[in-house]
């Protein structure tokens, strides 16, 4: 061995640190990552971003609406008709487990990037945010790319 071999080393291995340092700050600057989000992120994609956003509320929304309606039947059905009337008992028990183990898990199925996009592109999706005047302003179509 050498006298300078491990000094020799130890100077390669600091230099490609510093290569490597150097490399990442020309590269991923903050102007520069400022101006590819900038590139990333045009009005169209935030619209449409937006959009997907407002879908996964509105069907979170509806999730806590199914939740309430199924806690208010049996609370309904249990409490306030009270064990006098075992029809209407049954009756709202019945509507809560509909509720509970029919309509919730479909509406928690739809909460999938998949079904999303379909509804973002239907029809009806569009006539019933107007119909609710839930209607934004920045609406573009999301089948333009």
């Amino acid at each position: 061995m050498r006298n300078g071999q491990p000094f020799e080393y130890i100077r390669n291995y600091l230099n490609n640190i510093d290569q490597l340092i150097s490399l990442y700050l020309t590269f991923f600057s903050q102007e520069d990552n400022i101006r590819k989000v900038s590139n990333t992120f045009n009005d169209n994609r935030m619209a449409k971003r937006h959009q997907r956003r407002m879908v996964n509320i509105q069907i979170t929304f509806l999730a806590w609406v199914a939740e309430i309606l199924g806690f208010f039947f049996i609370v309904f059905g249990t409490f306030i008709l009270g064990h006098e009337n075992n029809i209407a008992n049954y009756t709202m028990q019945n509507i809560t487990v509909f509720i509970y183990f029919n309509i919730l898990p479909a509406i928690l199925i739809l909460n999938n990037s998949m079904y999303k996009e379909r509804i973002l592109k239907s029809k009806w999706y569009g006539r019933f945010l107007t119909v609710f005047k839930w209607q934004y302003n920045n609406r573009i179509d999301v089948l333009e790319n």
